[in-house]
């Protein structure tokens, strides 16, 4: 028991790693900082799959509360309605990554307890920036990035 918490990449719909929308893209990406938004209903059993290219696993994170506030945070703003966050998807752009790499380096996740949460520690940084690295890269590519938790 206690909190489990993931990311994951998904292929964009409609982008494929050599098509001239994922150029267009990078470059709008690049340019604007501004991204495309695609709305994906999202079933973390159901999408997932080790053996399927177009999804796969970039982070996993065991009992790190702060980093789970930031993201109940970022699923509020975004207009989730989820009485508790557990178990839901909340999708994470190039933008929201500026906002947590800067927050992850100013010591700045919010504070956050819950049943066997656990406690964030120092460590974990380095657990976000690998986090923020990998989720570039792979936007880069036409991947969407989303995180998911269970407790």
């Amino acid at each position: 028991m206690g909190l489990d918490m993931y990311a994951f990449a998904v292929k964009a719909p409609g982008c494929h790693e050599h098509d001239d929308c994922l150029k267009l893209r990078s470059m709008a990406l690049r340019c604007t900082g501004e991204e495309e938004s695609v709305d994906v209903d999202v079933d973390s059993e159901a999408w997932w799959d080790e053996d399927d290219e177009s999804s796969m696993q970039i982070a996993y994170w065991r009992k790190h509360p702060n980093l789970h506030g930031w993201m109940e945070k970022l699923y509020r703003a975004k207009g989730g309605e989820d009485e508790t966050f557990n178990g839901v998807t909340v999708k994470v752009t190039l933008a929201d990554l500026i906002v947590l790499e800067a927050d992850v380096e100013a010591n700045a996740l919010p504070h956050t307890v819950g049943f066997f949460f656990g406690q964030s520690c120092p460590a974990h940084a380095n657990e976000d920036r690998a986090f923020i690295a990998a989720a570039r890269e792979k936007i880069a590519k036409g991947y969407d990035i989303y995180y998911d938790s269970s407790w």
